[in-house]
């Protein structure tokens, strides 16, 4: 990707170092991670449709995230669903998060207990294998039990289809680079 494929917002808001993937009809990134893009993959007049309201800046594939390299400090996801680390082999995703992350920046994914696409014990076998392909470490894992209601007390999570959710775990990422 060359500086003129960038997205003008990522460009010209350089300031702005955390970013929100895959938020759909939410904004937990902006509330809890101020100074926060809100990406989603559906486009805004999508959104629109299916939103009562929607905070979307930017919409673009988690995968290919039109931004220059080492950009943001705090990746978030709530509750990723079909995307990411369901596929051992398919390390698309995690290369984009490396390639957008700065050194030690902090990749948090809160997901409910159900969501097969992000449990803790996937998201863990595939950083050790994707650190195993790289021959090196380059996201530490980590995760805690968590209580939505209380520590997000007053924030709705939801489904892709709209149902309200719970989110049970906090993983935590830590990108490495040398």
């Amino acid at each position: 990707m060359n500086l003129a494929e960038y997205h003008p917002l990522f460009t010209d808001n350089l300031q702005v170092v955390n970013i929100e993937l895959g938020a759909g009809c939410g904004n937990f990134g902006q509330i809890y991670y101020p100074e926060c893009f809100i990406t989603d993959m559906e486009t805004k007049s999508k959104l629109d449709e299916i939103c009562t309201n929607h905070f979307v800046t930017i919409s673009c594939d988690a995968r290919n995230i039109p931004c220059e390299s080492n950009r943001f400090k705090n990746i978030i996801m709530c509750n990723p669903y079909g995307y990411g680390f369901k596929d051992r082999r398919d390390y698309t995703f995690l290369n984009e998060l490396y390639r957008v992350s700065l050194n030690e920046a902090n990749i948090i994914i809160l997901t409910s207990g159900v969501n097969r696409f992000a449990t803790p014990d996937k998201v863990k076998i595939r950083i050790k294998d994707y650190n195993l392909e790289h021959s090196t470490t380059r996201f530490m894992f980590d995760y805690q039990e968590i209580d939505s209601e209380k520590d997000y007390e007053g924030y709705n999570f939801f489904t892709t289809n709209r149902r309200k959710t719970f989110p049970k775990f906090k993983i935590a990422l830590k990108c490495l680079k040398a």
